[in-house]
């Protein structure tokens, strides 16, 4: 009988012993290291002449057979022997990397060695599990490796990214017995912060394509290796700059490179010497060839005459000066300035956009009221016009071949009537205006809000303007 001791459900010796005469007595042992070791003893029988026995054993390593004598009542005796064949104990798997800890230092940038690990196992092995160890807890590393004609070893020798996350990798191993086993390789990843980059600039501005000085400092602590800069057209990114550095730690430069009129941002780079390449970037629009304002507040025609707590809102604008005006600061002194005004209108405060011209009441002209008088005592009214772009217009992403390319003679509307929030308008200068006649722009209403909850048409516009030079 074959008996596995590293199993505890090991088949049971089973006998049978018959006697013509009659049992007396049936003795049972276990044979270990050449002794007899009595197992059980019956003396009493229900059928003497027949007697069966079940026995489970719990294997021993010493155990040699199992030996039965069978006594009848002429107190003769037959003897049986069942040798056992023993599989001994398995231990279990055996895991061993090499090396045994994988140290990285990023100021001191080297290839990481390969995570190699032999797992052995005399029983053979069931599976394999792998985890990565890192700050926010394990992480499986790949699916779990079943083996199915149970190998006695597996060779693992991969590279693995660590990064400063990573604390160490573990190896769980299963044989066929269910023993586990587990292994864990220490990782000590010493990183570096990455670069820093400050560039005061907010917004790139140009009459035209031209040459630009970017003023740039970088702070590194494992040295730069790279800058690049580069200018975006339609969505599409161009390489316009590009040094290599020899791994400073500080630099305050101004880098120069060109733009055009189609270039609405750039995007600057900075890579440092690890192994990670670590990058700080920043982005910064770009307006070039355009006559602008990024963000402005106008009132609505309660701001006419100015309101006290809110300094600098009024409800007319100027296209040639990009600022707003009251009522007083307009009328006889620069009324041909004044392109637009602001409106709301009625108890559900309807946000519309009118022109000078169109009269008294026609552009609500009578209830843009001065301290000195009202925007309807206006000797000079520019007729300006607009239209209103489809929706989803990119304001932003509009350059001067954008807006040059808005049909003139569709912009034919004296109001805009309602303008929303998100609204981008084209508009046309009157030939009044003192900011040119028949230049073409667009606007962009970006928030619309309340600002006297018991006057519901005192509001605020915010505006963004765009006019090619």
């Amino acid at each position: 009988m074959t008996a596995d001791l590293n199993k505890t459900d090991n088949l049971p010796v089973i006998g049978v012993i018959s006697s013509g005469l009659g049992l007396s007595s049936v003795k049972m042992y276990i044979v270990q290291e050449g002794e007899q070791v009595l197992y059980k003893e019956a003396n009493d029988f229900f059928n003497d002449r027949s007697y069966s026995f079940s026995e489970k054993l719990d294997f021993g390593p010493t155990y040699e057979s199992f030996l039965v004598e069978a006594y009848d009542r002429a107190d003769r005796v037959t003897r049986g022997t069942l040798p056992f064949e023993l599989i001994p104990i398995k231990e279990a798997p055996v895991i061993v990397f090499d090396p045994e800890k994988i140290s990285y230092d990023e100021m001191y940038p080297a290839p990481i060695p390969n995570t190699t690990f032999l797992v052995t196992s005399t029983a053979g092995l069931k599976t394999i599990e792998m985890s990565l160890i890192t700050t926010e807890g394990m992480k499986p590393y790949s699916q779990t490796i079943e083996f199915n004609n149970s190998p006695p070893e597996y060779a693992f020798n991969e590279k693995i990214d660590y990064d400063d996350t990573s604390r160490g990798f573990r190896v769980k191993v299963t044989d066929v017995y269910g023993q586990i086993r587990y292994g864990n390789l220490e990782v000590e990843y010493r990183s570096v912060p990455g670069p820093e980059m400050s560039i005061e600039t907010e917004l790139i501005s140009s009459d035209d394509g031209q040459e630009i000085s970017l003023p740039i400092q970088i702070r590194s602590v494992a040295g730069v290796k790279k800058l690049e800069i580069f200018h975006i057209e339609k969505g599409v990114e161009i390489l316009t700059y590009n040094m290599d550095y020899n791994g400073e730690n500080e630099l305050d430069i101004r880098p120069q490179f060109n733009v055009t009129e189609l270039t609405t941002a750039i995007r600057v780079v900075v890579t440092d010497r690890t192994e990670k390449a670590r990058t700080d970037e920043k982005r910064i629009p770009a307006i070039i060839g355009l006559d602008f304002v990024l963000s402005y507040q106008v009132g609505s025609q309660r701001y006419a005459a100015g309101i006290d707590g809110f300094p600098g809102v009024y409800p007319l604008f100027s296209f040639r000066d990009m600022t707003g005006y009251s009522v007083d600061d307009a009328l006889g002194i620069r009324e041909s300035s004044i392109d637009v005004k602001f409106y709301m209108f009625g108890g559900s405060a309807v946000p519309r956009v009118y022109a000078m011209d169109g009269g008294a009441s026609g552009t609500k002209n009578d209830e843009f009221i001065g301290k000195n008088g009202k925007a309807s005592d206006f000797t000079v009214m520019n007729a300006t016009r607009l239209l209103l772009l489809p929706s989803g217009y990119d304001f932003d992403q509009a350059t001067v071949e954008d807006i040059r390319q808005i049909i003139g003679s569709q912009i034919t509307q004296n109001v805009i009537n309602p303008v929303a929030a998100g609204d981008v308008i084209a508009f046309r200068t009157a030939a009044t205006s003192s900011a040119g006649g028949g230049r073409i722009g667009i606007m962009k209403v970006s928030r619309i809000v309340n600002t006297n909850p018991s006057v519901v048409i005192q509001g605020e516009f915010t505006i963004s303007v765009k006019i090619p030079q």
